[in-house]
């Protein structure tokens, strides 16, 4: 197991800045084999940069719009098994892509408004994807065909997360309560409420709880026994744009735009909820984060048009 090392001042830091992207990084994920950080920005495209020499290998267009809207690509998920992958985007449409050939295999079309966020199941079987439009669609990967259709957010749904079984999913979004969907059933089985502002990100932990951020500067942490709020780790200053976990779970890493530090902090989140270490380095708010699958580097996009890959662990 990776160990976070002991002084951030000293040890953690920056040690490459990926740069290309003429626009907002929205969305960043490593290959399952740690090869590859893969990003989606603003510019309409995705790319693919080598993650040992910062290189960018390829870039990925197909989601589109006239200006000055752009075809914005504002998430991507990647399949365990490294073949697949997802996209959202402000076009309405989800992608599908193999990474192999690096072609698209197929456009998702259903959502009437932005799609903010996709998520992939992990037998990689079912795409879920969430809109502004209210509702969550879920996607057969094989065929690219709707399964179905999930409602119930009075407002926009910015996030979906599929739990470690894949039995189950959350979403959240504009009205500040987190969903949680049996997907044997499609039916709703908790609605959690706590957070103040709108919800933007949400990932399961290995013991299944759940951890979301918030524009309102908080994570919280839920239990998915008792549906309760368990935890709130506070710190930001300013909304908290993504939440991701490391390797087995074992610290939360967040992102946001405070105030002239546009920070990523690392978290103990199972123990004592303290913030453990803080970098700074982007030029704009930090909205996307990303860990390497061995747990020793954090891959995080920025407002400010780069992706920076920070040394987190030994």
């Amino acid at each position: 197991m990776a160990q976070l090392l002991p002084s951030p001042t000293h040890v953690m830091g920056c040690f490459a800045t990926l740069t290309g992207h003429r626009r907002a990084v929205e969305t960043v994920a490593y290959t399952p084999d740690g090869s590859t950080v893969v990003s989606g920005s603003n510019d309409n495209t995705i790319k693919m940069w080598d993650a040992a020499s910062g290189s960018c290998t390829a870039a990925l267009q197909g989601h589109d719009l006239p200006e000055p809207t752009f075809g914005w690509v504002k998430s991507i998920a990647i399949s365990k098994d490294g073949r697949m992958m997802v996209s959202g985007s402000v076009d309405s449409t989800v992608k599908l892509w193999d990474l192999g050939s690096q072609e698209c295999r197929a456009t998702l079309a259903g959502h009437t408004e932005w799609v903010w966020c996709v998520a992939i199941s992990p037998d990689g079987t079912t795409i879920a994807s969430a809109s502004g439009d209210k509702t969550i669609r879920l996607w057969e990967a094989s065929s690219g065909s709707c399964k179905g259709t999930l409602t119930g957010d009075a407002m926009g749904v910015y996030c979906v997360a599929f739990s470690l079984d894949g039995m189950r999913l959350a979403s959240a979004g504009g009205d500040k309560t987190v969903r949680i969907w049996d997907l044997c059933s499609a039916t709703k089985i908790a609605e959690l409420q706590g957070h103040g502002d709108v919800v933007t990100s949400a990932v399961f932990s290995p013991d299944g709880a759940v951890l979301t951020g918030s524009w309102d500067k908080t994570i919280k942490v839920w239990n998915t026994q008792t549906w309760q709020c368990q935890k709130t780790l506070q710190g930001h200053t300013q909304k908290v744009r993504s939440v991701t976990l490391t390797p087995g779970g074992h610290h939360a890493v967040s992102g946001s735009g405070d105030l002239g530090k546009n920070a990523i902090k690392i978290w103990d989140w199972k123990g004592s909820g303290e913030c453990l270490a803080t970098l700074e380095g982007h030029g704009e708010d930090v909205n996307c984060v990303a860990t390497s699958p061995d747990g020793k580097i954090l891959a995080s996009g920025s407002g400010d048009s780069t992706i920076k890959l920070w040394r987190i662990a030994q």
